[in-house]
Protein backbone atom coordinates (compact mmCIF):
# COMPACT_ATOMS: atom_id res chain seq x y z
CA UNK A 1 0.00 0.00 0.00
CA UNK A 2 1.36 3.41 -0.96
CA UNK A 3 1.87 6.07 1.66
CA UNK A 4 -0.98 8.61 1.20
CA UNK A 5 -0.41 12.34 0.87
CA UNK A 6 -1.96 14.90 3.19
CA UNK A 7 -4.34 15.91 0.39
CA UNK A 8 -5.70 12.35 0.37
CA UNK A 9 -6.73 12.59 4.03
CA UNK A 10 -7.58 16.24 4.63
CA UNK A 11 -11.03 17.66 5.22
CA UNK A 12 -12.09 19.80 2.29
CA UNK A 13 -15.10 21.56 3.83
CA UNK A 14 -13.54 23.16 6.87
CA UNK A 15 -15.62 24.64 9.68
CA UNK A 16 -13.90 27.74 11.04
CA UNK A 17 -14.53 30.08 13.95
CA UNK A 18 -14.05 33.83 14.12
CA UNK A 19 -11.55 35.13 16.62
CA UNK A 20 -14.29 37.16 18.35
CA UNK A 21 -16.58 34.13 18.86
CA UNK A 22 -17.73 33.84 22.50
CA UNK A 23 -16.34 30.78 24.30
CA UNK A 24 -19.87 29.55 25.11
CA UNK A 25 -20.60 29.37 21.38
CA UNK A 26 -17.34 27.53 20.73
CA UNK A 27 -18.25 24.96 23.38
CA UNK A 28 -21.64 24.47 21.72
CA UNK A 29 -19.95 23.95 18.34
CA UNK A 30 -17.45 21.43 19.73
CA UNK A 31 -20.27 19.43 21.32
CA UNK A 32 -22.66 19.70 18.37
CA UNK A 33 -20.20 18.95 15.58
CA UNK A 34 -17.99 16.62 17.61
CA UNK A 35 -14.90 18.32 16.21
CA UNK A 36 -11.74 18.53 18.26
CA UNK A 37 -10.65 21.89 16.85
CA UNK A 38 -11.29 24.73 14.45
CA UNK A 39 -9.07 27.04 12.43
CA UNK A 40 -9.50 30.64 13.61
CA UNK A 41 -10.32 33.37 11.07
CA UNK A 42 -10.70 37.12 11.23
CA UNK A 43 -13.80 39.13 10.26
CA UNK A 44 -12.95 38.79 6.56
CA UNK A 45 -12.51 35.02 6.75
CA UNK A 46 -8.72 35.15 6.49
CA UNK A 47 -6.86 32.68 8.66
CA UNK A 48 -5.14 34.04 11.73
CA UNK A 49 -2.09 32.11 12.85
CA UNK A 50 -3.75 29.39 14.87
CA UNK A 51 -6.43 26.91 15.72
CA UNK A 52 -8.56 26.51 18.83
CA UNK A 53 -8.98 23.00 20.19
CA UNK A 54 -11.04 21.21 22.78
CA UNK A 55 -7.78 20.72 24.68
CA UNK A 56 -7.31 24.51 24.77
CA UNK A 57 -10.75 24.79 26.38
CA UNK A 58 -9.95 22.13 28.99
CA UNK A 59 -6.66 23.84 29.85
CA UNK A 60 -8.38 27.22 30.12
CA UNK A 61 -11.07 25.96 32.49
CA UNK A 62 -8.52 24.00 34.54
CA UNK A 63 -6.61 27.24 35.12
CA UNK A 64 -9.82 29.11 35.97
CA UNK A 65 -10.89 26.42 38.44
CA UNK A 66 -7.44 26.36 40.00
CA UNK A 67 -7.77 30.03 40.75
Amino acid sequence: MDDPNVSDLMTRHVATVREDLPIKELIRMVKERRYSGFPVVDGQGAAVAGIITATDLVRHFARVMKG
